[in-house]
């Protein structure tokens, strides 16, 4: 008899709560839900994000003259977010190694400028990418006229392009 009222009295109370706060046992289950799924997402997000490499860290490796890994983690970079500046590294990183010159990696380079420039006319980086492209051929000439066509069009006041023209 005892337990019979103690649980009435426990459903009596938390029917009052139900009541006063207008919250349902759905949508309490709802809220549960939510906040078990955002928990798993967060969950997947740490693990996974913990594998995936940055920009920053291919560049770093670049600067190490660890060519080989920054080209791997740049090609992943492009593939994964393609955009102009990505497409532009990979390039980049392909001219820069000790092998940079072979026809392979020039021509592998080349078609990540020529993509980067077809995503996204407007960076110039690209532009510069296949300057570089020009320079590695032989085409002295070629790559002049790209260098100076991206300084007028930039007006020479962007000084990272500055920095690549001057270091292709």
């Amino acid at each position: 008899m005892i337990l019979y009222i103690q649980t009435n009295l426990l459903n009596c109370v938390f029917k009052t709560f139900e009541l006063n706060n207008l919250i349902t046992f759905k949508e309490k289950m709802k809220k549960i839900m939510k906040n078990f799924g955002m928990a798993i997402a967060f969950i997947a997000i740490g693990t996974f994000g913990t594998f995936a490499q940055s920009v920053g860290d291919a560049v770093n490796m670049l600067d190490a003259e660890k060519f080989s890994e920054a080209n791997k983690l740049f090609s992943q970079i492009a593939t994964t977010t393609p955009s102009g500046q990505n497409l532009f590294l990979q390039g980049y990183a392909l001219l820069k190694g000790p092998d940079g010159n072979t026809p392979e990696n020039i021509k592998a380079a080349s078609e990540a400028f020529n993509k980067g420039a077809a995503l996204d006319t407007k960076d110039k980086f690209c532009k510069i990418g296949q300057g570089m492209i020009k320079l590695a051929n032989k085409d002295l000439n070629g790559g002049k006229a790209i260098f100076e066509e991206v300084k007028k069009e930039t007006k020479s006041k962007n000084a990272d392009i500055l920095y690549r023209i001057a270091e292709a």
